[in-house]
């Protein structure tokens, strides 16, 4: 655990104040690659400290933001990223949306089909 913490505070000790509030920026547009769910700025495993200390080193280099990206792209593929951009962004956030709308408009439909057959009032009870 000591040593966990040592590796956390020391590669971040060694920036400028700039570029700690760059690396911590950075740290929020990336996901931890060993759940794929929290932001490598609040994640405490092996991988996400691993992400931050290339993201620190990057940032030490004074390699660009889109640099740093593309670099983390390559390494991880696009689920690195918190947010998708692009047509994935389109896809993750626009299809669900547009699916749970066509569902809901199949159940209401079916609902007034159902309605309408039920309570018909051309329809005569047979004697």
């Amino acid at each position: 655990m000591a040593t966990l913490v040592v590796n956390q505070v020391l590669p971040a000790a060694t920036l400028e104040p700039d570029q700690k509030r760059r690396a911590a920026y950075l740290y929020t547009l990336f996901v931890a690659p060993c759940c794929w769910r929290q932001s490598v700025a609040v994640h405490a495993s092996e991988a996400a400290l691993h992400v931050r200390t290339e993201i620190d080193s990057a940032v030490q280099a004074d390699r660009s933001d889109a640099e740093i990206k593309e670099a983390l792209i390559r390494e991880y593929g696009h689920g690195i990223l918190m947010n998708s951009e692009g047509i994935r962004g389109f896809v993750v956030y626009t299809v669900p949306c547009l699916a749970l709308m066509a569902g809901l408009l199949l159940v209401l439909a079916w609902i007034g089909k159902r309605r309408r057959s039920t309570f018909d009032p051309d329809l005569q009870p047979s004697r």
